[in-house]
C-alpha cells in the first residue's frame, strides 16, 4: 500500500456552476479520467487521435452527428449516478457523497479529475467511487472479478491527480440487483507511473507541439475516427493501390500491434510481470 504523500489535488472549479459549454472548455484544459485509454491505445470507443482533436479544437465533420446518436445513453448515465451510488451503499455499507468539483495534480497540471462520489473509509482514509452503467451484453467484461481496462485506467488516473490509495468502480447493468456489479480496485505505484509517463509523452509531444498522434489502434476504430473527422467516404472515388514493398511493414506493424495488446491485456489482469512498452 503506498504510504508516500505529496501535496494534495488543486481544486480547479465547482463544475455544479458550469454550462456545459464552460465545462466542454475546461475539459480542453487537461487530460481527464475517461481521455487516459484511448490515449494508451486501450479504448473500445475513440483512439487517441480523437483525444488530440478535442484538446486542440479541431470539431470533425461527423461528430455533432455522433453527439446526437449517443445523447440518450450519455443522459441515461448521467441521471442514474445516484442511483448507482445508492445500490453500492446498499451493498456495502459505504456511504459515498457527491463531489461536483474538477480538480489537477499538483506538480502535472494537466492531468485533471472530474469525480463522481468519494467515500470516507471506516480507517479514516478516503476514496473514490466511479459509478457506471451498461446493458446485459457488457456482462462477460466484469466476469471472474475482472474490471474494463478503461475504466481501470479511468480510477487509476483520478487515484494519481487526487493522491488517493483506493477506488470503488460499480456499475448497474439492468433494472434490478443482480445486474450490479462493483469492484475495488488499489493503487499500483508502477502502473500508475507508466500511466503518467504516457499523459505526459501525450500532452507535451502532441497537443502543445499540435502534432496529430500516429494511428496505431485496430483497424475498425481508426476507420471510425478517419470517418468523424473527414465524414463519409465517396464510393465512386477511384480506389487506392499500395505497393507491393508496403506488404512486409503492413505486416510486421499487425504483428506488433497484436504483442502490445497482448501485453497490455496482461498487465490489466494482473499477470504480466513488467510495466508496458
Amino acid at each position: 500500500m503506498p504510504t508516500k504523500k505529496r501535496a494534495p489535488a488543486v481544486e480547479l472549479v465547482d463544475i455544479s456552476t458550469l454550462s456545459e459549454q464552460d465545462w466542454h472548455m475546461w475539459r480542453k484544459k487537461g487530460v481527464g479520467g475517461s481521455d487516459v485509454a484511448p490515449i494508451m491505445g486501450l479504448s473500445p470507443w475513440a483512439t487517441c487521435r480523437d483525444i488530440y482533436y478535442k484538446k486542440v479544437g479541431i470539431v470533425g465533420a461527423l461528430d455533432k452527428e455522433a453527439d446526437e446518436s449517443n445523447w440518450v445513453a450519455k443522459e441515461v448515465g448521467h441521471l442514474l449516478e445516484p442511483l448507482v451510488a445508492k445500490i453500492f451503499e446498499s451493498k456495502t455499507g459505504l456511504k459515498p457523497y457527491a463531489v461536483r468539483k474538477m480538480f489537477a495534480h499538483p506538480i502535472y497540471d494537466f492531468m485533471i479529475a472530474n469525480l463522481d462520489f468519494m467515500i470516507t473509509l471506516p480507517d479514516g482514509r478516503k476514496a473514490i467511487l466511479e459509478c457506471k452503467t451498461s446493458n446485459h451484453y457488457a456482462k462477460e467484461n466484469w466476469d471472474d472479478d475482472a474490471v474494463p481496462v478503461n475504466y481501470e485506467l479511468q480510477v487509476r488516473h483520478y487515484m494519481a491527480v487526487m493522491d488517493i490509495d483506493v477506488a470503488y468502480i460499480a456499475c448497474l447493468m439492468g433494472n434490478n440487483e443482480s445486474d450490479f456489479v462493483w469492484r475495488r480496485i488499489d493503487r499500483d505505484m508502477a502502473y500508475e507511473d507508466d500511466i503518467i509517463a504516457t499523459e505526459i509523452d501525450f500532452w507535451q509531444n502532441y497537443v502543445e507541439a499540435g502534432v496529430e498522434p500516429p494511428y496505431t489502434e485496430d483497424s475498425g476504430l481508426v476507420l471510425q475516427s478517419i470517418r468523424n473527422h473527414f465524414g463519409h467516404g465517396n464510393k465512386d472515388a477511384d480506389a487506392v493501390m499500395l505497393s507491393p514493398e508496403w506488404v512486409d511493414s503492413l505486416i510486421e506493424y499487425e504483428k506488433l500491434k497484436a504483442e502490445k495488446r497482448s501485453r497490455c491485456n496482461q498487465r490489466a489482469n494482473g499477470t504480466h510481470p513488467g510495466p508496458y512498452n
